[in-house]
């Protein structure tokens, strides 16, 4: 029935379709965006890793803009109590095979990146108020224009906007380092680290202050499973939280390589 408009777009009677792969890496994105420029290939699905601004620019791509999706982006703060990881952490190796994929409690929890080799297990949970500090902390904006090249909007929380059960009501953290700082300063731990540093609201607004202290005594070194994928935002989320006196625990406050993971292996990457 659509033979007619099918020929027009050179799209009628395909004698093959070849199915090529990319790696999930840096260099994966950047072959693909170059064999589609080239056009090695004749179509390519982009869920924001490409070159857009080459994509668009070029007379001979038609890159066709799906619109506002109903997936989002979000990085998991890991709560201290978390049921399984607490158990084990506070049963340690003398009750548990921590060898054992299968876990005390039935699950597959191999994916555990902190094990010391004796068998103890970290839990790494942050309270409620590092869980707010580094909510406020995100550089939002530059996500959205620098990473997803302007292709995206604030999705209003934990749910997009198109899902069913979005309330606009429920408030949205923002980029604003005065609440994300003074929530540390306010809590009964992360206030005696930071008077330790010589942090207090005195210099609540001195952001060389905090930088200094994320870069040479920091508040917390961060830990962030990551992957190639998502090593843009990993990086803005390093960069974001030097500003509340936090870094990862890489080479200048870069994502850590010991938390690198294969992309799409597990749910709590950033």
């Amino acid at each position: 029935g659509n033979s007619t408009a099918m020929q027009q777009l050179d799209l009628h009677k395909v004698p093959e379709i070849v199915i090529v792969t990319f790696k999930m890496s840096q260099s994966g994105f950047a072959k693909k965006s170059l064999a589609l420029l080239s056009r090695t290939i004749d179509y390519a699905s982009d869920d924001g890793v490409m070159d857009y601004d080459a994509m668009v620019d070029s007379p001979d791509i038609n890159y066709i803009d799906s619109g506002i999706g109903t997936d989002r982006t979000f990085i998991t703060l890991n709560a201290i109590n978390e049921t399984y990881w607490k158990t084990w952490a506070d049963g340690g190796s003398p009750l548990y095979n921590l060898s054992d994929p299968a876990g005390p409690a039935g699950d597959d929890l191999s994916y555990l990146a902190d094990i010391d080799a004796d068998g103890t297990v970290h839990v790494d949970g942050i309270n409620r108020a590092m869980r707010k500090a580094v909510s406020y902390a995100y550089n939002y904006d530059l996500h959205i224009s620098n990473i997803l090249g302007g292709r995206g909007v604030r999705s209003g929380g934990f749910l997009s906007l198109g899902n069913e059960y979005y309330n606009p009501d429920i408030p949205l953290a923002y980029r604003n380092l005065t609440i994300a700082r003074q929530a540390l300063l306010d809590d009964p731990y992360w206030g005696l680290v930071c008077a330790d540093r010589g942090l207090s609201v005195a210099n609540l607004t001195n952001d060389q202050d905090w930088i200094d202290v994320a870069n040479t005594n920091p508040i917390l070194v961060f830990k962030l499973l990551w992957d190639q994928n998502t090593l843009p935002r990993a990086s803005l989320f390093g960069d974001s939280i030097k500003d509340i006196g936090l870094k990862l625990g890489g080479i200048n406050g870069a994502p850590d390589p010991a938390l690198e993971t294969l992309p799409g292996s597990d749910i709590y990457t950033v």
